[in-house]
């Protein structure tokens, strides 16, 4: 490994110290209880020396967000050819809803720091983004599987739109709200919920 890459690498490795470190900090203290300099404090550093990768506490939260928010992408990912899109559009609902509240800390600060940052709107955009699966909902329309009064475009928005407000409820609920059983119940209903909405014919 040449010194340049080498030097990358740390930095990288460094980054991700102070990301883990302030995420720490923020659930344990809620964000008005950041602070740069007790950041620095926890990682034994100097403020100059977190300042040259973070301008300030915003600045962490967005890297925070990205971090959060791309986690989708790997599990949309995985396309399966064979699979009817309808069933994998569904499956990969489930899959995503379920892997997403495992993370409850993560969705918890995704959602605090919305609301900090007064960048709500963003990320659900982001997240729709990130996680777009309008072209399987496409494919089963032109297999007539899916219903066609409404576009795929219109559809992935109503079932995106309401897996935010899902994930977002699960986030901010009370530990003592919080059953693992019946959350898990949830993700079923409303998958299969998004079955009858697809598949309703229009008119």
């Amino acid at each position: 490994m040449d010194q340049s890459a080498y030097f990358e690498q740390m930095r990288k490795k460094r980054q991700q110290e102070i990301l883990e470190t302030a995420k720490q900090i923020f659930l344990a203290e809620g964000l008005e209880g950041f602070t740069m300099q007790k950041l620095a404090k926890m990682l034994d550093v100097s403020t100059v020396t977190l300042y040259k990768y973070y301008k300030n506490s915003e600045d962490i939260l967005l890297a925070l967000q990205s971090e959060i928010v791309a986690l989708g992408i790997h599990i949309t990912s995985c396309k399966n050819a064979e699979e009817e899109p309808l069933e994998y559009f569904l499956a990969t609902m489930e899959k995503f809803l379920s892997e997403s509240v495992k993370n409850r800390e993560d969705l918890r600060l995704l959602f605090l720091s919305r609301v900090y940052l007064k960048n709500a709107n963003t990320v659900g955009e982001d997240i729709a983004k990130v996680t777009d699966m309008s072209g399987w909902l496409k494919q089963a329309q032109a297999e007539g599987t899916v219903r066609k009064d409404f576009s795929a475009e219109e559809m992935w928005r109503f079932v995106s739109e309401t897996n935010l407000a899902v994930l977002e409820r699960i986030g901010l609920m009370d530990e003592s709200e919080y059953d693992k059983k019946e959350v898990k119940k949830w993700i079923g209903q409303l998958t299969e919920s998004y079955r009858r909405y697809l598949q309703i014919s229009g008119g």
